[in-house]
């Protein structure tokens, strides 16, 4: 599944104490690799490039998460619905956003779609059973199993001590 999140949709939404606008951008940006890098998942966040000064279209590849700046004249909305449209199986991409215009023709090209609540409890929720996993030991013995092997060690070195 590739996500393609509506950038600031889920900027206007989530970081509200920052007022420079691409301080805001980035630290956005950090929160969702520190949170997600070690999730696996594919995610292209999809910013309107040119609807604010000094911002230019093109990319920008992180290890878990392509960053995309719509050229002029193209919304982020615009974007990701000619993505839909041009590929074969829409159903492998989830569109987040809150905008119900835009979730709604992504549906109906077969994507799905999460609001941005939903994505971020999910996300979260999914990161913490991850971190959850990797802290578990890989190996766990039952009861049972132990004490047979603590037997078996018993007699071998009882019969090692009356050699």
């Amino acid at each position: 599944m590739h996500y393609y999140i509506d950038g600031y949709n889920l900027l206007f939404q989530t970081l509200h104490p920052l007022k420079d606008l691409r301080a805001k951008r980035e630290k956005m940006v950090e929160l969702l690799q520190e949170k997600l890098s070690a999730l696996d998942l594919s995610l292209t966040i999809v910013f309107d490039g040119s609807h604010y000064r000094g911002e230019e279209s093109g990319f920008q590849y992180l290890p878990s998460l392509q960053i995309i700046f719509t050229p002029k004249g193209q919304s982020a909305d615009e974007y990701i619905l000619e993505k839909l449209s041009h590929t074969l199986h829409p159903s492998e991409y989830t569109i987040v956003t809150s905008d119900k215009a835009l979730s709604q023709k992504c549906r109906g090209l077969g994507a799905h779609t999460k609001n941005i609540a939903d994505f971020m409890r999910w996300a979260s929720k999914k990161s913490t059973l991850h971190d959850e996993k990797e802290r578990e030991p890989t190996f766990k013995d039952s009861k049972k199993n132990i004490e047979r092997l603590l037997k078996i060690f018993e007699k071998k070195f009882q019969e090692d001590s009356n050699l």
